[in-house]
C-alpha cells in the first residue's frame, strides 16, 4: 500500500466527531466502524463482556471519504499474554470508481492483507507483516501515554479553531464488564497534554500501519 496515498487521503477525512458531541455519552462508533467489526466477525467491543483480568482495546483511525480505512485491536488475556492484530476495511461498494480503478484497488490492497471477509457494507481483511510488531512493547508506550485513560476531548476546552476535515481517532477500551470510547479529532493542532498524547499515540498507530504497508 503507498502510505503517502493513504496520508493524502486521510487529509480529506470528514470529523464530525468535536464538533457534534455535547458528552461523552454520545459518543459511538461510525457505522462504516460497526459493519467493519461486523464482517470481520469480532462483534461490537460495547456490547460484549470479556472474562475477569481480560482486557481489549481498539483503535480505529479514519472514517472519512480516504479508503482503506484501518483498526488497531489488542487483546490481553488473564494471564497478562497481549496479542494484536490490524484490520483494514473498505466499502464492499466501490461502484462510484471505474472498474479499471477498482481492480487495482483491491490489488493493492490484498499485497498485504489476508483472510478478505465480504459483508453488505464493508470487506475487511488482515494486514500481514514480515516481521510482526512486539505487541506487549507497542501496547506498553501506548498505554504510558493514556490509551487506557484520556479523557475525551469534547472535555477539554474548545479549541481556538473549528475544524471541518483532518484527522480522527476513536478508542474503544474494554476492562471486563468495563467498556469506554472517546474521540481526538485535529489533536495535531492542540496544546493540552491530553491532546499532545493523543497526537502521540495516534503517530504511533500509524507507523504500524506503515509497517505493514512496508511489508
Amino acid at each position: 500500500m503507498n502510505f503517502l496515498r493513504y496520508l493524502i487521503g486521510m487529509a480529506l477525512l470528514v470529523c464530525v466527531a468535536h464538533a457534534s458531541a455535547k458528552n461523552v455519552e454520545e459518543r459511538s462508533l461510525p457505522e462504516s466502524a460497526q459493519h467493519a467489526a461486523q464482517t470481520a466477525g469480532i462483534g461490537s467491543l460495547k456490547d460484549s463482556d470479556l472474562p475477569e483480568h481480560s482486557s481489549e482495546i481498539r483503535i480505529w483511525i479514519g472514517f472519512g471519504v480516504a479508503i482503506p480505512n484501518h483498526m488497531l485491536r489488542f487483546r490481553v488475556d488473564s494471564k497478562g499474554v497481549v496479542s494484536g492484530e490490524v484490520l483494514v476495511h473498505f466499502p464492499s461498494d466501490l461502484s462510484y470508481m471505474p472498474p479499471a480503478d477498482i481492480a487495482e484497488f483491491r490489488r493493492d490492497v490484498m499485497r498485504n492483507c489476508t483472510n478478505l471477509r465480504k459483508g453488505k457494507e464493508s470487506d475487511v481483511c488482515t494486514a500481514t507483516f514480515k516481521r510482526p510488531p512486539n505487541w506487549k512493547f507497542v501496547l506498553k508506550k501506548l498505554v504510558s501515554l493514556g490509551i487506557r485513560t484520556l479523557p475525551d476531548d469534547s472535555q477539554l476546552p474548545k479549541p481556538e479553531m473549528d475544524f471541518t476535515d483532518g484527522i480522527a481517532m476513536a478508542a474503544e477500551v474494554r476492562d471486563g464488564s468495563s467498556y469506554r470510547i472517546y474521540w481526538y479529532s485535529n489533536p495535531q493542532f492542540r496544546s493540552e497534554p491530553e491532546a499532545i498524547a493523543a497526537t502521540k499515540i495516534m503517530d504511533i498507530v500509524i507507523a504500524v500501519f506503515h509497517q505493514s504497508n512496508d511489508s
